[in-house]
């Protein structure tokens, strides 16, 4: 819990101190293709479901990683395709199991120059969500997601930057048998940006 604030409060506050240059900015950002590694800790919105007429009891808060592929341009417009996962145990009368939660995201982000190396951004993206459940209960869905996204970019160098996020992400699954699962979570991530092939 501790750690998602931390980094969300980081995020929220180097987006909300650099306002200013939301409306403008020149053309100062490296353009091209990216590569996004990403680490951080995933926080379920519903850590307590009834599944299968059952009581599940979830770790609210465990680690999560992605990997994103963006495609920038030099005036900030990017569209992106993202990968990631987060795993929460769960309890079953008495019993442990883990959902797994994987997720293909399409984006759209800007990244508001005028700050130098430093850029924030703003973002959202749709796809598709998947769940696979193991222990007590066996099975896997597969439903709609989306994601609200604000963070930052500081750039070290103009081949490699700090990257950091926080995220709002919708998702709900389904499987075969109309059971569902609600995967929505707060997610926190810090990471590296790397520009490819120049």
């Amino acid at each position: 819990m501790k750690s998602v604030n931390t980094i969300s409060s980081l995020v929220i506050f180097a987006v909300s101190t650099t306002s200013s240059v939301f409306a403008g900015g020149g053309d100062d950002s490296p353009s091209g293709s990216f590569l996004l590694l990403k680490g951080g800790t995933a926080q379920l919105s519903k850590d307590r479901q009834t599944v299968l007429g059952g009581q599940l009891s979830f770790d609210k808060n465990t680690p999560a990683y992605s990997f994103e592929w963006e495609g920038r341009r030099a005036d900030g417009n990017t569209f992106a395709l993202e990968w990631m996962r987060y795993k929460h145990d769960y309890t079953a009368l008495s019993t442990q199991g883990e959902m797994t939660t994987d997720l293909l995201m399409f984006n759209y982000k800007n990244y508001f120059n005028g700050l130098g190396s430093f850029r924030p951004l703003l973002g959202a993206g749709i796809g598709v969500g998947m769940n696979e459940m193991d222990g007590p209960i066996v099975g896997d869905g597969s439903g709609f997601a989306y994601q609200v996204i604000g963070g930052f970019e500081y750039r070290f160098t103009k081949h490699v930057g700090l990257y950091g996020e926080v995220k709002v992400i919708g998702n709900k699954n389904e499987d075969d048998f109309n059971t569902k699962i609600d995967s929505s979570a707060k997610v926190a991530f810090l990471g590296i940006s790397i520009l490819l092939g120049q």
